[in-house]
């Protein structure tokens, strides 16, 4: 065997070797760090729901441009409904219910930190399971004078970083604000009452103020002005934010979403597409590495045929002449691929360093189990491809 290690390292050209060696390893660290990123951005959108999409979407009925002229409200009609029961991408739903009753909401007073504020308000319920907040809104009956409320998390986002600022009251947060007590009067159907509100918690979902289901339901009974059941908004749940059927549907139906869908999927498809293009790019790179090996194996074969063709005469084996070739270029195999895999661990723990330094998401320093077992089969197939075209070369050779 040693006389065969000879003769192969006699005849190995040192530039080709290196030159597609570099090449596989390149075209190795491309494929994996673009595998390793897709799966990043994927647990993102999933950890993250809101930085791309939700599972939930709060949907209304578009405005028409002329709507001010006929005074027609626009409102979900009894199909629309039904067209979305049937729709694959909904899971559950459920319609708003909302007041239809004067509301104002008294806060704070002069003697106090906080300036007195009267202002308008407009209230909603919905079921506690499209809640994103925890609350104490199935504790409240007919009999407690406090009404928990659950406010937009912009309301409070606005008043720290537009009215606090601009009339020098103190800044409030989310446990202080919660602490909180103020007078919601109502009124309405020739009467009126007044009570006391608190803040139950902070909606990043909902941009309305939600009350519990019964007090919407005994106040609309004691003081709403109208009967009317139209439905104007609805939430429902997905259990496949990433349809593609979502958006072509909201669009026939005329209806809008509190998530800009279409952006966001049009986000998705560029992502996919880079990532489609690495692929593409680096398998063309690994393809290219891969055919230099083997004409690189050819060349040593056939720069070795006479040498062969003696100890084929003297009773070596072609499988014992071809485990010696495949044992040298087992070496090459094992020092390009593992190469490649320190480079792609070192770009990855920069490019996660740099994303939670700049974007302040923390994405893992570990490649992922999907890199390895990528690298791994890559590993077999540049073994398997080569070993067959070396027996096939030294059986040519008989």
């Amino acid at each position: 065997m040693s006389i065969l290690n000879k003769i192969i390292i006699s005849k190995q050209n040192r530039w080709s070797k290196s030159l597609s060696s570099v090449g596989s390893i390149i075209g190795l660290v491309i494929i994996l760090i673009s595998v390793q990123i897709y799966i990043d951005i994927q647990e993102i959108v999933n950890n993250n729901p809101n930085t791309i999409t939700s599972d939930y979407l709060v949907l209304s009925k578009k405005i028409a441009k002329l709507s001010f002229l006929s005074k027609e409200k626009s409102h979900f009609t009894e199909k629309d409904i039904q067209d979305l029961q049937k729709a694959d991408f909904v899971e559950d739903m459920a319609a708003f219910n909302n007041c239809n009753y004067e509301v104002m909401i008294e806060i704070g007073n002069q003697k106090g930190n906080i300036p007195g504020l009267h202002t308008l308000a407009f209230f909603e319920s919905i079921p506690v399971r499209f809640l994103d907040t925890d609350t104490d809104f199935s504790t409240w009956d007919n009999s407690n004078n406090e009404v928990p409320l659950i406010l937009p998390k912009n309301y409070l986002d606005a008043y720290n970083y537009g009215l606090a600022m601009s009339m020098n009251t103190p800044q409030l947060n989310e446990d202080l604000i919660k602490n909180l007590r103020f007078k919601i009067h109502i009124k309405g159907n020739n009467t009126s009452t007044t009570y006391i509100g608190k803040v139950s918690g902070l909606s990043s979902r909902i941009n309305s103020i939600l009350v519990p289901e019964p007090f919407l339901e005994l106040t609309n009974k004691i003081y709403g002005t109208t009967s009317s059941k139209e439905i104007n908004r609805v939430i429902i749940s997905t259990n496949n934010p990433n349809n593609p059927t979502i958006v072509p549907f909201l669009e026939d139906h005329q209806l809008t979403s509190n998530s800009n869908l279409h952006n966001n999927n049009i986000i998705k498809q560029i992502i996919r597409g880079v990532f489609s293009y690495q692929l593409i790019i680096a398998m063309v790179i690994i393809i290219q590495g891969l055919l230099l090996l083997i004409f690189y194996s050819r060349m040593i074969l056939f720069s070795s045929k006479k040498t062969i063709e003696r100890l084929f005469l003297i009773g070596y084996l072609p499988i014992t002449i071809s485990k010696a070739f495949e044992r040298n270029l087992y070496k090459s195999y094992a020092l390009i691929f593992i190469t490649s895999l320190v480079v792609t661990n070192i770009v990855n723990i920069v490019l996660a360093n740099q994303i939670n330094k700049y974007l302040q998401i923390k994405t893992g320093i570990i490649l992922s189990p999907h890199v390895f077992v990528i690298w791994g089969a890559l590993f077999f197939l540049f073994i398997l491809i080569n070993q067959i075209n070396l027996r096939k070369k030294l059986h040519q050779m008989l």
